[in-house]
């Protein structure tokens, strides 16, 4: 009988510069592996994988996946995930509520400078209510991504103006940002995007049919969060 097999550490984190026929050869591998190597889901999930009233969340909470995403808003490999694969999951499985998605900080502030005050203002966003709205407006201003810009984005969207420049400035966001951090080291996440579904993590960038043919393991096998 064939042993089981893990695909935790199967994804390594792609060069920016792949793309065309390398990275369908690349689609097409990982789909083969999927389909000859099943995914082994863990039994039983760390503390750092309970969903809490602070995570940001798309889709029900009675969803029988969860997916939760560690990311950087500075990260050209999170851009690509959001830009090319994430509209598709979103319509497939977490808006037909069998999916629960989480969105959880992990700036890379050694290579990306302004990826934790991203982070923060992000936070800000979020006591206003817009997090979402806020996380994909970076994203899509994330080649010119400044300081300043973080600011007009939020009067773009809307927002109390005084009340995000306060919240940015008093810096007590740091400290909610740092626990998403800490959680994500604690689950071994070293880069980003790294995605656990159902507790299993899939690392680097993930093309919407690689990532559903790991979250229809997770319905099959009827793995809860």
């Amino acid at each position: 009988m064939r042993p089981p097999c893990n695909l935790s550490s199967t994804r390594p984190f792609p060069a920016r510069s792949r793309r065309g026929s390398a990275a369908l050869v690349t689609a097409m591998t990982a789909l083969v592996t999927l389909a000859s190597c099943p995914a082994t889901f863990p039994s039983a999930l760390p503390p750092e994988l309970e969903v809490t009233a602070a995570d940001h969340v798309l889709g029900s909470a009675d969803a029988p996946v969860t997916v939760i995403e560690y990311a950087d808003l500075q990260c050209p490999v999170c851009k690509r995930f959001n830009d090319e694969s994430f509209a598709a999951i979103r319509e497939q499985y977490i808006d037909t509520g069998r999916v629960r998605w989480v969105f959880r900080h992990f700036p890379l502030t050694g290579v990306h400078p302004l990826a934790q005050a991203a982070a923060e203002a992000a936070e800000c966003a979020a006591d206003q209510a817009r997090f979402w709205e806020f996380h994909d407006a970076v994203f899509v201003a994330q080649a010119d991504l400044t300081d300043a810009l973080l600011t007009r984005i939020a009067a773009d969207l809307g927002l109390d103006r005084a009340a995000f420049a306060e919240c940015r400035a008093n810096g007590g966001k740091a400290a909610r940002v740092a626990t998403d951090v800490a959680t994500g080291g604690a689950l071994g996440v070293s880069g980003t995007p790294t995605f656990f579904v159902s507790g299993l993590a899939v690392r680097g960038f993930q093309t919407a049919e690689q990532l559903s043919a790991i979250i229809d393991q997770a319905l099959a096998a009827g793995i809860q969060p």
